[in-house]
C-alpha cells in the first residue's frame, strides 16, 4: 500500500495562493450581486460567478 502525500495548507504552496486569489473572493462577490442586483436572474448571477471562479481555478 502506498503511503498517502501530505498537503501543505499555507501560503507556500501554489494551488492554495491561486484558490484563495480567485476563488474564495467570488463567494462574497456572488452574494452582494444576489442582494443588490435588480433583476429576476440574481441568483442564477451569482452562482454563474462562482461556477466560472471555481472552473478558472481548476
Amino acid at each position: 500500500m502506498v503511503p498517502a502525500q501530505r498537503c501543505d495548507l499555507s501560503f507556500h504552496n501554489a494551488e492554495v495562493r491561486v484558490y484563495a486569489v480567485i476563488t474564495l473572493p467570488a463567494v462574497p462577490l456572488s452574494r452582494l450581486i444576489m442582494i443588490f442586483l435588480q433583476s429576476d436572474f440574481n441568483f442564477m448571477y451569482g452562482a454563474l460567478l462562482q461556477s466560472v471562479a471555481l472552473t478558472s481555478f481548476y
